[in-house]
C-alpha cells in the first residue's frame, strides 16, 4: 500500500491564504472557514506536526459552536479527529476532557442507538473506565461513576429490546458488567455524608454513589445478565453459553459458587449439544483468572513495559478456584518488587476453576506470564 503524500509547505501557505482572504470577506467568525480550517488542520497532521494541527482544530470548534450552537452535532467529525490527534500526543486529561464533552454532544443515554453509533458509545464507555484504572489524582472514580450511569441510561433506552435484534443491548450489557466489576473491585465505600475519602466535592459525590451501588451490585449483575439469557432464549448455542459463562463467572467472583457451577455446567451441556468442543475446551478445559480479560478492558496494551519485568508464576488451582503453591520469578532482580506483587494478588484472585463432566477439578500446575502497569 502506497503511503498518502506528505502535504508540502507550500500547500500549507496556499490553505493559509485562503482561510485569511476568507475572513477579511467574511469576518473571523464567518460559518464558511470551518471546513478550510479542518482542511489546514488535517495537512499539518500530514506533517506530523500535531501541536499545530491542534490549534486548528480547537478553532474550527469554535467557529461550530458560534454558529450552530454549543452541542451542534456538526462538531463530532472535529471532535473525534481531535480524539485522535490527543490520543497520538498522550494527552489524557484533554482527551479525557473531550470525550466527556462528545457524550454530551451526541447525546449519548438520551434515546436508542443505531449503527454505528452502539460503537461511538462502547468507545467513551471504554475510555471513561481508562481513566478510572489510569488516573491517579483522587478524581478516578468520577470517570467509574460516568461509565456507569451512562451505560445504565443507554440500556433502559433500548428498552422493549426489539424483537430479533438484541445485538446492541448484548454489547451495552456486557460493558456495564464490567463496569460492576470495577464498582465491587474498588474498596467498600460509604454513602454518608463526610465519610468520604477526598474533600472535593464532585470526586465526594462520586464515592458516595458508588457506595450505593457496590450495595446493589451483584443483583443488578444478575439481573442484566438474566435480561441477556431471555432475549437470547432461541439464539445460536455459542451466544447462549457465552452468557451462561458470564453468570457463572459473576457468581464465581462474588464466591456464590454453587450457582456458579449451575451455570458452567450449562455451558458444557450447551456446547457438547451443538458439537462445540474446542470452544469448550477454549473456556473451561484451564482455570481462567477473572474477570476474564480476553476482550474486557482493551487498554492495557498501550502500556510500554520492560521485557526483563515480566513475571514468570508457576501455582496450582483448586477446584473452587482458589491459586496454591505459588511461585513466582523474574529475570531481573531489579524487578523483584513485580514478582512479590504478582505473587500477592494471585493469592488473592478469582479463577474459574477447570471443569470435566463431573464438575470442578484441580490442576496441579499452571504456568502463565504477567506484566505489571503503573507501578508506583
Amino acid at each position: 500500500m502506497q503511503r498518502p503524500a506528505v502535504p508540502a509547505r507550500e500547500e500549507i501557505d496556499r490553505q493559509k491564504s485562503q482561510i485569511k482572504a476568507a475572513e477579511r470577506a467574511g469576518g473571523p467568525y464567518a460559518d464558511g472557514l470551518t471546513d478550510p480550517l479542518v482542511n489546514l488542520a488535517a495537512m499539518y497532521r500530514g506533517r506530523g506536526d500535531l501541536e499545530e494541527a491542534v490549534d486548528q482544530y480547537l478553532r474550527a470548534l469554535h467557529l461550530v459552536r458560534v454558529n450552530d450552537g454549543l452541542y451542534s452535532e456538526r462538531q463530532v467529525p472535529i471532535l473525534r479527529d481531535l480524539m485522535a490527534l490527543y490520543r497520538r500526543q498522550n494527552d489524557l486529561q484533554s482527551l479525557g476532557s473531550l470525550y466527556h464533552y462528545y457524550a454530551r454532544v451526541t447525546k449519548l443515554g438520551l434515546s436508542p442507538l443505531e449503527g454505528a453509533e452502539v460503537d461511538v458509545a462502547l468507545e467513551y464507555l471504554r475510555w471513561e473506565r481508562e481513566l478510572y484504572s489510569t488516573r491517579q489524582d483522587g478524581m478516578e472514580r468520577i470517570h467509574l461513576m460516568r461509565a456507569y450511569e451512562v451505560n445504565e441510561s443507554l440500556l433502559k433506552s433500548m428498552e422493549p429490546v426489539p424483537e430479533g435484534a438484541p445485538h446492541a443491548y448484548l454489547q451495552l450489557a456486557l460493558s456495564q458488567m464490567q463496569n460492576l466489576y470495577l464498582l465491587l473491585g474498588d474498596d467498600p465505600l460509604s454513602t454518608l455524608p463526610g465519610n468520604e475519602t477526598t474533600d472535593r466535592p464532585e470526586a465526594a459525590k462520586a464515592e458516595r454513589m458508588i457506595g450505593w451501588i457496590q450495595k446493589v451490585a451483584l443483583a443488578k449483575g444478575r439481573q442484566i445478565l438474566e435480561r441477556c439469557l431471555s432475549l437470547t432464549a432461541d439464539g445460536p448455542a455459542a451466544t447462549r453459553a457465552g452468557l451462561h459463562l458470564e453468570l457463572g463467572d459473576w457468581y464465581q467472583w462474588n464466591d456464590d459458587l454453587t450457582r456458579a457451577q449451575v451455570h458452567y455446567m450449562e455451558v458444557m451441556a450447551i456446547l457438547r449439544d451443538a458439537g462445540e468442543e474446542t470452544l469448550l475446551e477454549q473456556w473451561l478445559g484451564q482455570p481462567v483468572e477473572l474477570p476474564d480479560e480476553r476482550d474486557m478492558w482493551g487498554i492495557f496494551d498501550r502500556f510500554v513495559v520492560d521485557r526483563e519485568a515480566v513475571v514468570e508464576a508457576s501455582y496450582a488451582v483448586t477446584s473452587r478456584g482458589a491459586a496454591r503453591a505459588i511461585s513466582v520469578n523474574v529475570r531481573n532482580e531489579t524487578y523483584d518488587v513485580h514478582a512479590v506483587r504478582v505473587k500477592r494478588m494471585l493469592r488473592d484472585t478469582h479463577f474459574r476453576p477447570r471443569y470435566d463432566r463431573e464438575g470442578p477439578t484441580a490442576a496441579e500446575r499452571v504456568t502463565r506470564y504477567y506484566r505489571l502497569i503503573d507501578i508506583p
